[in-house]
């Protein structure tokens, strides 16, 4: 096991060979209070030597190694896909996918609306905050769709800004991006 006072072991996955024969663990466990996320590392050794990949993270490395070895068909995706409905707001920006313990998150692929030569709909990776109805986009998602994209969007210091208003100032800066 890890022996570090700064991880809390959630969960022991697996023991894995590595090329040398050594084992590593895989673990789902929490580094200081930081969101849990998926450690490999071999065991004893505390934050060095080893890496973490967030549940996001996981999930798209489980699909690519899944369709790598057959075990998935290569279309299939087991990640949500959401079709954007305009009651939530995009804010685009890069930001440390396991952030803010205390909220709810769902990553999900959002069909987004573009206009390129004609009108049709792209694919982005986005979280869903479920407490604050925003889908959070990643600068390079965004900028896929940034020539094309038909719904409006803030930017992540415009956000933050928000975030810092009142209720109705809010309700009224909700109206205005509606409409922009």
């Amino acid at each position: 096991m890890i022996n570090s006072e700064n991880f809390k072991l959630i969960k022991h996955l697996a023991d894995i060979e590595d090329v040398n024969g050594h084992d590593i663990e895989l673990n789902y466990g929490q580094w200081y209070d930081n969101q849990p996320t998926y450690d490999l590392r071999k065991p004893r050794l505390d934050k060095h030597g080893g890496f973490t990949i967030t549940s996001y993270g996981a999930r798209e490395l489980a699909l690519i190694l899944g369709r790598e070895f057959g075990v998935l068909d290569k279309d299939e995706d087991t990640i949500d896909r959401q079709v954007m409905d305009f009651t939530h707001i995009i804010v685009v920006g890069d930001i440390n996918w396991p952030v803010e313990r205390y909220h709810v998150y769902k990553d999900v692929r959002l069909v987004l609306p573009i206009k390129k030569n004609s009108f049709g709909t792209m694919e982005v990776s986005a979280r869903l905050d479920m407490n604050e109805g925003v889908y959070f986009i990643p600068m390079a998602e965004y900028k896929k769709v940034e020539n094309g994209l038909l719904c409006g969007k803030l930017f992540m210091n415009d956000w933050l800004a928000m975030k810092e208003v009142t209720r109705a100032d809010e309700l009224a800066l909700k109206m205005f991006y509606w409409n922009d």
